[in-house]
């Protein structure tokens, strides 16, 4: 959710961490990953386009 009526958050992308706003949740973040993998995988995938 984008913050429009905070003046602390205003414009930013703001995550609820901890459920307080009790909204769905609506993303995932990655906290670890192959990048070497993930780049592999993202060239091959590219690459059939």
């Amino acid at each position: 959710m984008v913050e429009t009526g905070s003046e602390l958050t205003m414009g930013m992308t703001v995550m609820d961490w901890w459920g307080v706003t009790g909204r769905p949740a609506n993303a995932r973040v990655l906290h670890d990953i192959d990048a070497a993998g993930f780049f592999e995988m993202l060239t091959a995938r590219l690459a059939r386009l």
